[in-house]
């Protein structure tokens, strides 16, 4: 099922095809055949001209891959017991899926698309209710990398799924397959419905999540076609909606109560741990996944180093700041200009109705960094534009959270669902 072979940047490439292997076979997505692809690729920076593919992982419910084999099965039955004269019947319809779009946490240091411990069950139950397939793109990650590469991988991410066909993202030749020719080879039977598309994430992927809002905009009827039905007409255009867990990276003065502050001797200690990391590393090092725990010695030396987190995250003044963002987008979403820092990528005057939740009791990223966003968005685009949520509970509290057996969470998912089928 894979299209394009992916090029690590260092020696840990048996590793990576372990934990997908046990990824894939995880209880957790069972009731979901997976595939990935490369969506991006990006020079090593070795001198070399060897890339590194970044992945995006789908997962589609076996329930519309059963209902499409059932169909075919119909159909090859009544061709059976035509006559040979007689006209073939016609093909069984495609399953339609409509797409949810999931940013994986890991304090933009760790983890993976697919990485099963952290994968939502809320949103695995409401792909297989709703009928939607799971896109889950991995990105670059700290501190090989920079916030502003992380904007740039979700933004090619975007440009990739709105792609038709055969799509060079990255301009060098390396480029791989749109997200709709990928799910035609590795998914037979199934197409995507790219006019019901959502977006979500937790804590470093809620921040990803929020940022694609205001990068891609509202959904708008008409932008995606002719309206005429054909598949012309089933373009992306847009989100319906965005649910963002208990995301982080609102606003840099956040930063003191989100890391540990053990003094400048101690931020001194954990900024060689980060030097000393960076120094291990072949030449030119990308890191787009990553298996837990891995990497939590960089994650606990980039919370004791608050001062080295922000040199490689982004400056106070820096549009991967969500408060930054929210005022950019407002001001520049009269002319929606395309791509760079501070614009959307669609045509849209307003961000896609939001749903973000927050656990109270949060020990990592503060609830009142949720509280300032909503502030700040309800101020530029009216008091509905979100939903704010606040819960009793810690950092991570919904990952294995049930709509069935949380009333508030079927309550704001059916109220998302709404938006997405509208």
């Amino acid at each position: 099922m894979n299209d394009v072979d992916v090029a690590v940047g260092n020696d840990d490439r048996d590793d990576h095809a372990s934990s997908l292997s046990t990824h894939l076979s995880s209880p957790r997505f069972a009731a979901f055949d997976i595939s990935w692809c490369v969506f991006k690729r990006v020079p090593l920076g070795d001198g070399s001209s060897r890339t590194h593919g970044i992945k995006a992982y789908v997962l589609v419910p076996k329930s519309a891959t059963a209902a499409s084999f059932a169909a075919s099965s119909v159909t090859d039955a009544a061709a059976a017991d035509a006559s040979a004269t007689a006209a073939p019947p016609p093909p069984p319809p495609p399953a339609t899926l409509k797409v949810a779009v999931r940013f994986h946490g890991g304090g933009w240091t760790n983890s993976s698309g697919l990485y099963p411990a952290w994968f939502p069950r809320w949103l695995l139950d409401l792909a297989a209710k709703e009928g939607a397939a799971i896109v889950a793109p991995d990105y670059r990650m700290l501190p090989e990398a920079r916030g502003a590469d992380i904007l740039d991988d979700v933004r090619d991410f975007w440009r990739w799924l709105a792609a038709d066909d055969e799509h060079d993202v990255d301009g060098g030749g390396g480029g791989s397959r749109g997200l709709r020719a990928h799910v035609a080879a590795a998914h037979p039977g199934v197409e995507l419905d790219l006019r019901r598309v959502i977006a979500t994430g937790e804590s470093a992927g809620g921040h990803l999540a929020l940022h694609s809002g205001l990068m891609v905009g509202r959904w708008r009827h008409g932008v995606e076609g002719g309206g005429d039905g054909s598949r012309a007409s089933a373009g992306f255009a847009g989100l319906r909606a965005v649910v963002a867990m208990y995301p982080g990276g609102v606003d840099p003065d956040a930063v003191g109560k989100m890391f540990a502050d053990g003094g400048s001797a101690e931020a001194a200690a954990a900024a060689e741990v980060l030097a000393e990391h960076l120094r291990a590393l072949p030449d030119g090092p990308v890191v787009s996944e990553a298996e837990p725990p891995a990497r939590d010695a960089v994650w606990v030396a980039m919370k004791r180093a608050p001062a080295v987190f922000q040199s490689l995250f982004g400056a106070r003044d820096d549009p991967i700041w969500l408060a930054n963002r929210v005022r950019l987008a407002a001001a520049a979403a009269a002319t929606a200009a395309v791509g760079g820092e501070g614009s959307q990528l669609l045509s849209s005057s307003l961000p896609p109705p939001q749903l973000v939740v927050h656990g109270e009791d949060d020990a990592i990223v503060p609830a009142e960094s949720s509280v300032k966003y909503a502030r700040l968005a309800r101020a530029a685009w009216g008091p509905d534009c979100v939903d704010l949520v606040l819960r009793p509970g810690d950092h991570g509290f919904t990952a294995d959270a049930s709509a069935e057996q949380a009333a508030w969470l079927r309550e704001k998912l059916e109220k998302v669902a709404a938006y997405w089928n509208g």
